[in-house]
């Protein structure tokens, strides 16, 4: 793998809050560094040994903004030759050719017929109290998987009866509705190639023990 797809990898990671890749907050980054290297080639007057760009956002939530500033400046050097910082022009350009390459890549749960893949995990309350997240999710990664998303989940009564709705005929039903109650449940997003196919195994191999 070489770094502009190490890069792109790592940045869908990021932008990614367990529903997918915030392409609106990706959105949000193209014209701020746009302007970043705009103001590079217009006012050349010093050129940077190192810098990083420091992205934040609340991944709780589907709106908000995009943070975005520069940190932990390295050795900047004073411009005497009349000539411009073309290192840092060219990184600054890559990094919005990538955000544009995200803006129009594929959803992140995959597309049929491509080899990557991604599935969603439940740890249910019951399993979350008796400490099986761990080794729940150790199962999976030692088959492959690659842990993407992570989130505590407190399941209200709603979410609940919308969760069981193919078993609201049953009498059976309220049970359980209660059980998802009980306390919070660990949701996480696995992927990889060709994940489902694993899945079955993995998920058969832990129930059978």
């Amino acid at each position: 793998m070489n770094t502009r797809e190490e890069l792109l990898r790592h940045f869908k990671i990021f932008f990614d809050n367990g529903l997918g890749v915030r392409k609106d907050l990706v959105n949000q980054a193209i014209p701020w560094l746009k302007e970043l290297k705009a103001w590079f080639e217009t006012k050349p007057t010093a050129r940077m040994f190192s810098s990083s760009v420091l992205f934040t956002f609340d991944g709780a939530k589907d709106g908000g903004q995009l943070g975005i500033r520069l940190i932990d400046f390295a050795h900047v050097f004073p411009i005497t030759d009349g000539g411009k910082d073309d290192g840092y022009i060219f990184g600054i350009q890559k990094m919005i050719e990538i955000f544009e390459e995200m803006l129009g890549s594929s959803p992140q749960h995959g597309v049929p017929g491509t080899k990557t893949e991604r599935t969603f995990i439940a740890v249910k309350p019951d399993g979350v109290q008796r400490g099986l997240v761990g080794e729940i999710i150790h199962r999976f990664e030692q088959k492959g998987f690659r842990l993407v998303a992570l989130k505590l989940v407190q399941p209200s009564a709603e979410f609940a009866a919308k969760h069981y709705d193919d078993l609201k005929a049953k009498p059976f039903f309220p049970g359980p509705c209660e059980v998802l109650q009980l306390g919070a449940g660990c949701c996480h997003g696995l992927g990889g190639p060709q994940r489902y196919q694993v899945w079955a195994h993995a998920s058969w191999s832990y129930k059978s023990r």
